[in-house]
């Protein structure tokens, strides 16, 4: 192999590299409703995302809705979780995949039991 084939190998390889560094780190962006447990918006819910990228945390708005933008290492998504938490509501978990990206995601927080010991 010659000098200049090597490099433009070299060159196509680096390119490549590259380009899935970038894909890689593209923010994964998710976007749903948090509601009750009659279906009602729950404004001003935290919502965070958590993963091996570290934890995003935003506020869903008055109509529950919520949107953010996570830096998402694995193309599956696999190991990122979303919690909603509201005051008097039991919090919700929802473990993202590939197909729940792509449609809204609703969180559904259900009242705090009384009795709690």
């Amino acid at each position: 192999m010659s000098l200049r084939s090597y490099r433009c190998l070299l060159i196509a390889s680096e390119i490549v590299l590259l380009a899935l560094s970038a894909a890689a780190q593209s923010p994964l962006r998710l976007s749903g409703q948090v509601r009750d447990s009659v279906g009602h918006p729950v404004p001003s819910a935290t919502v965070t995302a958590t993963g091996a990228e570290g934890n995003i945390t935003v506020i869903s708005g008055n109509d529950g809705s919520f949107t953010l933008n996570y830096a998402a290492a694995s193309p599956s998504h696999a190991g990122i979780t979303l919690r909603a938490t509201a005051p008097s509501l039991e919090s919700d978990d929802f473990a993202v995949s590939a197909q729940s990206v792509a449609t809204d995601i609703i969180l559904t927080l259900h009242p705090t039991p009384l009795d709690r010991k």
